[in-house]
């Protein structure tokens, strides 16, 4: 994985200094706090990806701060460390006032800590969270994508034999599918129910 190489001080959630303001000027307005931006950055294998952070402040210090999870969590880290000098960024959503201030941070934290994790949670992912309340678990979307693919094979074979024990299966396979919110391509579920009455 990428080393982060960190100049200036960083923060964790819990000790997130007090800002000057909320905003900084971007363009002819101002962005405030959840304000998002993304830069490219090296990750696995040498190919380029985006990483993410939001919009804490500006300090007492005049120093810009981002909220970003990177390979030690969550943190508050400055502009210049935020691009690892990379020059390419570019805004993903600006805020266009400071209302969800406390919102915003109330949710990063809620994530934090999970969010540094290895493989729960990544950047974009805790972003969207903190800004949005999305929730989106990447690991809850691959278990779906395995579900979609492997049980069918399985639920064809049962649906074609009378046994009571075929069936059972078949209603263990549906409580699976209930657990992880998948549901049976049309065509099977329509095959299963056909089967079944014979």
């Amino acid at each position: 994985m990428y080393e982060l190489q960190r100049k200036d001080e960083s923060y964790r959630l819990s000790f997130l200094p007090k800002m000057a303001r909320y905003s900084c000027q971007y363009g002819k307005g101002y962005c405030y706090v959840g304000s998002i931006f993304r830069r490219k950055m090296i990750g696995a294998k040498g190919k380029f990806t985006w990483h993410y952070a939001f919009l804490y402040g500006v300090s007492k210090d005049g120093e810009l701060l981002l909220i970003e999870n990177n390979q030690h969590g969550v943190q508050a880290v400055s502009w210049d460390d935020f691009m690892a000098g990379l020059h390419y960024w570019e805004p993903v959503h600006i805020e266009h006032s400071s209302e969800r201030l406390d919102e915003i941070i109330k949710r990063a934290n809620e994530l934090a800590p999970v969010a540094g994790e290895d493989d729960v949670i990544n950047g974009e992912q805790f972003i969207n969270y903190a800004v949005f309340g999305k929730r989106e678990n990447f690991p809850a979307q691959t278990i779906t994508e395995i579900i979609n693919l492997l049980l069918p094979l399985f639920e064809e074979r049962p649906s074609r034999g009378p046994r009571i024990d075929d069936h059972k299966l078949l209603d263990n396979f549906t409580r699976i599918r209930s657990c992880v919110k998948s549901e049976r391509a049309y065509e099977l579920e329509i095959f299963i129910n056909e089967n079944r009455r014979k």
